[in-house]
């Protein structure tokens, strides 16, 4: 199938799965032989959108050394809250570094949201 009507060629399409682990014994080779099952080639690359949990991580690491992931949305401005919220005691200890992080983290959720991922490190 030809990704717009006037073209030529066939451009292939991206496989998309959603993987929500739950209690299993063997996560890997379950994960595995679904990937393997949808046409995944042993040098093809990978990239998993996850929550950042690191059993998730070590997971796609595991099956694809040479995998990226990379965390949603939802879970960074999760991890972001948690950070301003704790800012808020700092906030009361030591206003002037408090409003030095608050910047700092607002900043950083900015680039980040707009894809600037290396100007938010």
């Amino acid at each position: 199938m030809a990704f717009r009507r006037n073209e030529e060629q066939d451009i292939p399409s991206a496989k998309r799965f959603g993987f929500v682990q739950t209690y299993d014994t063997k996560p890997r080779r379950r994960l595995w032989g679904l990937l393997k099952s949808q046409g995944l080639q042993e040098n093809q690359s990978i990239l998993f959108l996850s929550d950042g949990g690191e059993t998730v991580r070590q997971l796609q690491t595991h099956l694809h050394p040479s995998s990226a992931y990379v965390i949603d949305w939802f879970h960074v401005a999760t991890k972001l809250t948690v950070l301003q919220q704790q800012n808020k005691a700092f906030l009361e200890e030591n206003p002037e570094g408090g409003k030095h992080v608050a910047t700092t983290l607002e900043r950083v959720k900015h680039y980040l949201w707009h894809g600037n991922v290396d100007k938010a490190l």
